[in-house]
């Protein structure tokens, strides 16, 4: 090399990619997940839980009724600062009537669809009387409503299906259709009416119960779910 010259030495940084992580929770309880290293954003998606079945042995069933679905709750990309951010969840129990929940960095439940999602829970039936999903506490940027219970006539009603992807399945006496699903399997669909046996619980997260004559047992409502996928 001549005197004076230099030889430039390239230097390149390794680029640093993060494959997306995502954490879906479908059993009745509460938690938190630490954003993982190299997460910059996390997206939260809520699902209530179903409502409980009603039923009685009165001719022709008209006061058997199916449970409500649960409502679906989506947020957009949430900041996050990897190793440091938590992100808090609570999953709801079938026929709890209360709301499954996630708050980016705070342990209770969203007031803002900036930091998280909640989603309603389905009605339990009553006499006469069926499970209604409902949008009346949710929280979320994408929300749909759960799907209502079948009201009983010469059959038991089944319970309603629940959200995303569009509003869940009125019940009947086989059951309300879930709705079309961008979480995971879909939401849950109701399950079906029985008048002389056990009646189905609820499918997938957040169906409605069926409901059942008082021979039977009546269809429990399912539990709801949260997912989080880091990014």
């Amino acid at each position: 090399m001549p005197i004076g010259a230099f030889r430039l030495n390239s230097i390149s940084a390794a680029a640093t990619t993060f494959s997306p992580i995502t954490y879906t929770i479908t059993t009745a309880s509460t938690g938190s997940y630490t954003a993982p290293a190299g997460a910059t954003n996390v997206k939260v998606e809520a699902i209530g839980s179903g409502g409980n079945g009603y039923g009685s042995n009165i001719s022709g069933g008209s006061t058997r009724a199916g449970g409500g679905g649960g409502s679906y709750a989506g947020s957009n990309l949430i900041s996050v600062i990897g190793g440091t951010t938590v992100v808090y969840y609570s999953v709801a129990a079938g026929g709890s009537v209360s709301q499954s929940w996630v708050n980016v960095g705070t342990n209770s439940a969203p007031t803002s669809n900036t930091t998280g999602v909640k989603a309603s829970s389905g009605s339990n039936a009553a006499g006469g009387t069926v499970g209604t999903g409902s949008l009346t506490t949710t929280i979320g940027v994408t929300t749909y409503i759960g799907g209502n219970g079948g009201l009983g006539t010469s059959s038991n009603g089944g319970g309603g299906g629940a959200g995303p992807g569009g509003a869940g399945g009125t019940g009947s006496s086989t059951g309300g259709t879930g709705g079309i699903g961008n979480f995971g399997t879909g939401g849950g669909t109701g399950g079906q009416s029985s008048s002389t046996a056990t009646a189905n619980p609820g499918f997938n997260a957040g169906g409605g119960g069926g409901a059942s004559s008082s021979f039977g047992t009546n269809g429990a409502g399912a539990t709801g779910a949260i997912r989080i996928t880091f990014s």
